[in-house]
């Protein structure tokens, strides 16, 4: 039901009438009031309970936490608890890249330059990357940052081996896309 009301709602790729433009905004701004903190929390419950017992179940709630981050408040997910959890399911084998997109998309929610600067403070990615064994999941972190890189900036893409989401071969040095991002994120906030 979620996915559905993003692609009939909220999905920009698709052509949509004025009225209904309109329409659609009185439906996100209605579910901003009263419903996006509940889906929330059950994001929240959901992937706790089934990041072990049915990744399937925790992969399709990380996918749908990443459609909806662009127009919900930032806040309900860039939080302390949300955000450790995320990190933690990328220490699951299975729900990586679907972690990493949610990451992703996280950092590529449309904001100004200096909120964009501190989010990505907040999330302390760098350090992150550095805690992580980064020979294990080099193929992982470069993905993660090069989805980054591609919604940030997408006629420059990172070099990747394929969209294969078990592909376990190396694309690339994570630790030089991660301070390329940041580097670029930096430059971005300065030409501002």
């Amino acid at each position: 039901i979620l996915m559905s009301i993003d692609e009939e709602v909220v999905n920009l790729s698709v052509p949509r009438k004025k009225e209904d433009a309109q329409r659609n905004t009185s439906i996100k701004d209605f579910m901003r009031r009263n419903d996006v903190q509940k889906l929330a929390t059950a994001w929240y419950d959901i992937l706790k309970d089934y990041c072990t017992r049915n990744q399937d179940v925790a992969e399709m709630c990380l996918k749908i936490i990443g459609l909806y981050i662009s127009w919900i408040d930032i806040s309900l997910i860039v939080n302390e608890s949300f955000i450790t959890l995320i990190y933690q399911l990328l220490g699951e084998l299975r729900l990586r890249i679907a972690a990493c997109e949610c990451l992703a998309e996280i950092v590529c929610k449309g904001m100004k330059p200096l909120d964009k600067f501190e989010l990505i403070q907040v999330l302390n990615l760098a350090d992150v990357m550095r805690r992580l064994d980064l020979v294990s999941n080099l193929f992982v972190y470069s993905q993660l940052f090069a989805d980054i890189n591609d919604n940030i900036h997408p006629h420059k893409t990172i070099s990747r081996t394929n969209n294969n989401k078990h592909n376990s071969q190396p694309s690339g040095d994570a630790f030089t896309c991660s301070q390329k991002f940041i580097a670029y994120i930096v430059s971005r906030v300065n030409a501002k």
